[in-house]
């Protein structure tokens, strides 16, 4: 039940049932992605 939750609510990015440092992961490349994109509007 708590790895359903976890997936719902968005905390198991890699859907794997389990939060762990791969789903940190996920969410810095995430992150480092979108202040690209931002950098990149201001050229």
């Amino acid at each position: 039940m708590k790895k359903l939750k976890n997936i719902i609510t968005g905390k198991d990015l890699n859907f794997d049932g389990k939060v762990d440092i791969k789903d940190k992961f996920i969410e810095a490349e995430r992150k480092a992605e979108d202040q690209l994109q931002e950098i990149d509007l201001f050229k």
